[in-house]
């Protein structure tokens, strides 16, 4: 099936390293999914995290588009808890042109069936229910491509700047 320009620029964008070398396409890509899902699985009931918080998350933070993509990819019946996460201004993100009566809807659903409450304009409140997740996991190398940072190290290797600030995740 060919793809669409947008889906190429993704490709491209996640397939680079910080130091914009290619990797290796089809693993790199897969491996960057599953650390999308493997996060994504962590997020506790009742909380959200932004697509651009998480690819800052995965060393990737440029890539917010492509983490959605990487949920657009989850097969029907799946476990992972995709309706979690939103965009940065604590809004439901259409998935795609198909989805933009169903989806958002579903998601809504299914996030005020976890206790998560919007306002009168369709938004999150993010400094209530934004989850970041345990510095452990950075500390531990979980989410990375290959790198590993020690526990007992007292920095990290990039600013995670969540709840500080006007920073847009």
């Amino acid at each position: 099936m060919p793809q669409c320009n947008a889906c190429k620029a993704i490709e491209q964008m996640i397939c680079s390293d910080v130091k914009g070398q290619a990797m290796s396409k089809t693993a790199d890509m897969k491996n960057f999914y599953q650390q999308v899902y493997d996060l994504v699985a962590q997020i506790p009931y009742g909380r959200v995290m932004t697509y651009g918080q998480i690819a800052i998350f995965l060393h990737r933070s440029t890539a917010a588009r492509a983490v959605g993509y990487a949920l657009h990819q989850l097969p029907p019946g799946n476990t992972i808890p995709w309706q979690r996460v939103i965009n940065a201004q604590g809004k439901i993100s259409p998935r795609s042109a198909g989805a933009l009566v169903c989806e958002p809807s579903l998601q809504r659903l299914l996030l005020e069936q976890e206790g998560i409450e919007f306002d009168e304009n369709g938004k999150i409140d993010l400094s209530h229910y934004l989850w970041e997740p345990p510095t452990e996991s950075l500390l531990n190398g979980i989410f990375h491509d290959g790198d590993v940072y020690e526990e007992e190290s007292d920095s990290l290797p990039f600013e995670f700047p969540l709840k500080k600030g006007k920073a847009q995740i």
